[in-house]
């Protein structure tokens, strides 16, 4: 230590400050100075320090209000730059342990403004589709949180052998996202695969969506809806013959399995739609909804037993992802006009 850093450090009570040597990043800092007092160490140095190492970065924050149909509120910070629903449910699942497959976003109005949107809290109007993916969120935002307990009683079985085996993957939140990974002909043909639940019914009525998306090849070929619990993991199940299946297909939205193969065709599904199922194990019915529109007359007599929800996949990078089930219009089917 040199002796004018040693007569500085001399305080009037006789006590030593503390001095310190520069690393060659933060001598930059300091006019190229090696040693400086520990005190000169301020925060703002510090900070600015952080900055050019790239451990922390400046943002600008909103502050989003988030209240639960329980009553309770919070304050969910978001960085203005990820300032959408999508960000905000992962902020919420950050912060509160609410899975981000469960979660319903809707507006309820604009802090200070006259923008009555919503009607989960007492808005003006009753009902109110809850916020997209997409849907930018601001700083004045209040915003009402619903929680699908049924969409978190419904996730993939990971201990199924196409997990095992390296056909599917899993993914998402929860496990909440199945997709393809192999469609290798040497394991019986794209078809050849059945993925469910882990969850068995056997009674009362029952809810499940599911986003379809194409993967890499871009085109979506899959099987949707229902099958016997105990079913082979690695065989068709979509024939006219099979009793152990009641599917919908997403090509033309066709019924299969149960007396029916590519029968009672709906109008095909597109990558990105969202089809929610429903089935009432009581009166033995299974139903169809697309982006919350009836799609097709749905398997209408005979679905009982131990089920479970289960899909088919043809191509790989095929996938479906469970999500929150949006607002289904009631139920009603009207044949569609053929030309």
């Amino acid at each position: 230590m040199n002796k004018r850093l040693e007569e500085d450090g001399v305080l009037k009570n006789g006590q030593s400050e503390v001095n310190v040597r520069l690393s060659g990043e933060l001598r930059g800092l300091f006019g190229g100075r090696k040693y400086v007092k520990a005190k000169d160490l301020t925060r703002e140095i510090l900070l600015e320090y952080a900055k050019r190492q790239g451990a922390v970065t400046e943002v600008d924050l909103l502050s989003v209000t988030v209240q639960s149909m329980g009553g309770t509120e919070l304050e969910v910070k978001l960085d203005e730059s990820q300032n959408t629903a999508e960000w905000l449910k992962r902020a919420i699942q950050d912060e509160q342990g609410i899975s981000v497959c469960t979660q319903q976003l809707f507006l309820v109005s604009k802090k200070g403004g006259d923008d009555n949107t919503a009607g989960a809290s007492g808005g003006a109007e009753e009902k109110q589709e809850p916020l997209k993916d997409d849907e930018l969120v601001s700083d004045s935002s209040i915003v009402a949180l619903c929680v699908d307990f049924s969409a978190a009683l419904n996730e993939w079985d990971s201990s199924s052998p196409l997990i095992s085996n390296k056909l599917f993957v899993l993914s998402g939140d929860g496990n909440s996202i199945a997709t393809q990974i192999d469609d290798d002909q040497s394991h019986g043909g794209s078809f050849d695969n059945c993925l469910w639940t882990a969850r068995v019914m056997e009674s009362g009525k029952h809810r499940i969506s599911l986003k379809l998306m194409a993967g890499e090849r871009g085109y979506l070929d899959l099987y949707f809806g229902l099958v016997r619990d105990g079913v082979a993991w690695d065989r068709r199940l979509h024939g006219k013959t099979s009793t152990d299946a009641w599917y919908m297909t997403s090509g033309n939205g066709d019924l299969c399995g149960n007396g029916k193969y590519r029968q009672d065709s709906a109008g095909r599904i597109n990558e990105g739609q969202i089809v929610s199922m429903e089935a009432d194990l009581d009166k033995g019915t299974l139903r169809f909804w697309v982006d919350g529109k009836p799609h097709g007359p749905g398997h209408s007599s005979g679905v009982t037993g131990r089920l479970r929800w289960a899909v088919c996949l043809a191509y790989q990078g095929n996938s479906v992802q469970i999500v929150p089930t949006p607002e289904l219009q009631p139920w009603t089917w009207v044949p569609p006009v053929r030309d």
